[in-house]
C-alpha cells in the first residue's frame, strides 16, 4: 500500500484508498469558511470584525519601525 504523506489534521495517512475523505475534509472547510464569512458580511458584521483587527496589525507595524 502506497501512503503519500501522514496528514495531522485527520491524523491518518493518506493513502490510494482515502483520498476521497481527505478531498472532502478540504472541501467542507473551506464551504463553512465561505458560508461564515458571507453570513458575516450579510448581517454587517464583517467591517467591525476588520475594524478590530486592521488597527491591531497598524500597530505591530508601528513597532517595527
Amino acid at each position: 500500500m502506497n501512503f503519500d504523506h501522514h496528514c495531522p489534521a485527520l491524523g491518518n495517512c493518506i493513502g490510494l484508498h482515502n483520498y476521497k475523505f481527505f478531498l472532502l475534509v478540504i472541501i467542507y472547510s473551506w464551504l463553512a469558511v465561505t458560508l461564515a464569512g458571507y453570513t458575516l458580511y450579510r448581517i454587517g458584521h464583517l467591517g467591525t470584525i476588520v475594524g478590530y483587527v486592521l488597527p491591531i496589525f497598524q500597530s505591530f507595524k508601528s513597532m517595527g519601525e
